[in-house]
This record gives C-alpha cells, structure tokens and sequence, in this order.
C-alpha cells in the first residue's frame, strides 16, 4: 500500500499550478495543504494521550504522572512495565470506546497515525491478545442483551437491496433484558450481509419470526419543504425502524396461514414464469414485467428506476387501482365470452379480484380499488343499481373505518378526489354531448 504521507504530497503538488490571471495557485484557492508527518503524529499524540487518560483511570490517582506514562506508552519505546494489570485492562477497555472522527480527511495521514499508535498500544499492554478478545466478547454479550427480541409477522415478502434485505414487519410481542410485552406496532427492518439470496426464499409475507435487533425512531427531517419521514411512515403503519447485523439472527417460528402461503407460493411461480420467458430477452425486461404483475420491483436497477421516474411512467410499474380496474375488465369481457350466466359471472370475478389483491401484497391502493370493485360487483350480484357518488362513498367510509390513518395519506385524498372529479365531470360532459346532439 502507498503511504498517505506519498499520495499527500503528490496531491499537494498537482494543486500547486500557478494560474497568471488570478495569480494563484489551486491550493490557495481551495485551502489544500497537505500536512507534514512530524505535525500529524505531534496532533495525533496528544489528542490520544489527552483521551485515554480521560478515559482510563491510574491505580495512584497521580493524574500528572498518568499522563506522562500514557505519553510514553505511545512513544516508539517498551513501556509495558509502567502499568498494572488493572491499568492495562482499562487503557484497553478506552481503547475500544475510541471514536476518531477527521472531517476534512485527504490521503488519510491521521486516521492512519493514529491506528498505529493504538496499534502499537494494544500490542504493548495485551501482547498475547487476551484481555482485546475477553473484551469483545464481553461487550458483544452486551450488545445482545439490549437488543430487542422480537415476535413478528411478516407483512410483505422481504426483498433484496444492495446492503441485504429489507422486510416490513407487524410486532406482537416485545422482550429486552428479560422483559416481555405485548405489543401492536409495525417495524420496517434491514438485514446485513450479502449470502441470504436463498434464505430469504424462507422470508415470506403472513410467516411469523423470531429476531434479534436493534431498533430506532424513524428519523424527522426538518429541511424546509421537505416531507415528513415519520409522519409518512406512519401513515404507512411503520413505528419503528430497524437493523438486524446477519440473516442468522432471523428464525422463522411459524408458516403464515394458507391464505398468505398459496399467496406467496403465487407470486414465486410469477416470478420463475417471467424469468423463464421474458428473462430470455434481458434482466431488465424480466424485471418491469414483474413489477407490472405483482409489484415487485426487486430486479429493477437503480438506472432503469430513475429512467422511468424521470420520463414520468414510473406509475405504470406500480400496483395500483388502474390494474383492478383492467383485471375486472378482462374479466367480465372473458365471462361474457364463455357464456356463464350473470350471477356465477359475476362472483367469479369477485374471487378472482379478491386473490389479484392477496397476490400483490395488500398495497394500498389497490386495496381501495378492489374495495370498490367488490361493492359494485355485489351489488350487481345481488341485482341492485347503485349510482357511483353511493360507491364512492362507501368505500371512502370502509377504509377510513379501517384504517383511519389513511384518510391523511396524499394517495387516499388523490385517489378519491380524482375519481370524485370524474364521476361528477362524466355526468355533465356525457349531459352536454347529449344535449349538443340534440340540437
């Protein structure tokens, strides 16, 4: 490896250009001065003698001269006779609560000084590596028994991304450090590691887990006329935001009901038929094919979403009520083609529409889509007539009653006022044609 004192320099020199116009250089204008060895390792030395003996505390209380041997003990010279057993042991415990932060880092000369000079520490106070591993173990414990173990039911399947996986979860029940509570909260949690592509086959929506993590408040961003992460998550029934460090840690504790396993088993035949036929064309095609059934968009690569985000269709890979309303559609169109009689017509359609909807996952939208397409379908079954401003309401009425949250999420208010606008700007155009062909 080159030595950041080398690439230092040479960055120095590339901006050391002289400009006649503005007679000055690009290090000038840009404040870019690498910083000479000598100066690095003396500001490296005394913030870490400044640290570790704030950190650690000396047998004798004799601060001065505890300073002074931590000084030495970073010096290049053998200073393991200087400290006690106890000493050693918790100039090594500081060690590991170091946190180095350099922010306006270059070729990484003090990160680099100051690794190794602990380096040289830990190998003076632990030569045999000992107390180092005794204490990882120890604060490795720790961190195990603040995390949360947590009893879920998986409300998606969980997808791949590029740091792992990513799963939305319904909490039932809560334990830390012995203690157990029943709770009713939705967690969205990140899985590290790259090796669980065929695990998380195993991760499946209505399946419940058993998991170890860590969990935080979905941060708040205040940046003027930025939106609301909490306040979307919420919405969204996410209360809670989580990391899980491995795949190992996620223990499926039971199957998901039938309704939720054929629905899953559906979408992995999907997705095996799309890549088996369309796939042959190219990932990417397989991949919006996909996302345009079931609504998974987990092949899609970041370019082709931002392609499909920036020319404005990206609505059409999303499962929303626009499929609902072809799915139902299609459908009646083939039952009128194979000549069933209305009623059983009818209520295949339902069943049909209701599955579509198991299929994709409960997304929201099409959620209320289907809502009203089963209203209306009902209806008809039962040999009723209804006008749309009644269907439109009921099914505004049934999802508030559900999920009240819901009424303040953008798409609801979208969906419904749209449709609103339609329905009552259809009757006065379809009015006016009338009128005007009258005449």
């Amino acid at each position: 490896a080159l030595d950041p004192e080398l690439l230092g320099k040479v960055f120095e020199n590339l901006l050391a250009a002289y400009n006649p116009e503005t007679r000055e250089t690009a290090r000038k204008q840009t404040g870019s001065y690498y910083t000479p060895r000598e100066v690095v390792d003396y500001m490296v030395d005394e913030a870490l003698v400044a640290a570790l003996a704030e950190k650690a505390d000396p047998d004798d209380q004799d601060r001065a001269f505890w300073r002074e041997r931590v000084r030495y003990l970073l010096d290049y010279a053998d200073a393991a006779e200087l400290f006690t057993d106890d000493e050693a042991g918790r100039l090594v415990r500081a060690i590991a609560q170091l946190r180095i932060l350099d922010p306006a880092v270059g070729s990484g000369a003090f990160p680099m000084s100051a690794l190794r000079k602990l380096t040289l520490a830990l190998r003076r106070l632990d030569p045999e590596n000992a107390r180092w591993q005794a204490l990882q173990r120890e604060l490795a414990g720790e961190q195990a028994t603040a995390a949360f173990q947590l009893s879920v039911r998986r409300d998606r399947d969980a997808r791949l991304t590029d740091y792992g996986a990513a799963s939305e979860l319904a909490v039932s029940r809560v334990e830390r450090a012995g203690a157990a509570a029943a709770v009713a909260a939705g967690v969205r949690l990140s899985v590290g590691g790259e090796r669980w592509a065929e695990r998380i086959r195993e991760w499946r929506a209505g399946r419940r887990v058993r998991v170890s993590a860590t969990l935080r408040p979905v941060p708040a961003f205040h940046n003027p006329g930025g939106a609301d992460q909490a306040r979307r998550q919420a919405l969204r029934g996410t209360a809670l935001l989580g990391s899980v460090k491995s795949g190992l840690l996620v223990d499926v504790a039971a199957r998901g009901p039938r309704r939720s396993e054929l629905a899953a088993s559906a979408r992995a035949v999907v997705r095996r038929a799309v890549a088996r036929t369309v796939g042959r064309h190219g990932e990417e095609s397989a991949a919006i094919v996909t996302a345009i059934l079931i609504g998974d968009r987990e092949g899609l690569d970041p370019a082709t979403t931002r392609r499909l985000q920036d020319g404005g269709i990206y609505h059409v890979i999303a499962i929303s009520g626009g499929n609902i309303a072809i799915l139902t559609g299609c459908l009646l169109f083939l039952g009128r083609l194979s000549g069933l009689p209305p009623r059983p017509r009818l209520a295949l359609v339902v069943v049909c529409v209701l599955a579509y909807n198991a299929l994709v996952g409960d997304e929201a939208s099409v959620t209320r889509a289907t809502t009203a397409a089963v209203i209306v379908l009902g209806a008809r079954l039962l040999d009723h007539r209804t006008p749309p401003l009644n269907v439109l309401a009921a099914t505004a009425a049934g999802v508030g009653l559900v999920s009240p949250l819901a009424v303040l999420d953008p798409g609801f208010l979208l969906t419904f006022g749209a449709t609103l606008g339609i329905v009552l700007g259809a009757a006065r155009v379809a009015a006016a044609l009338w009128r005007g062909g009258g005449r």
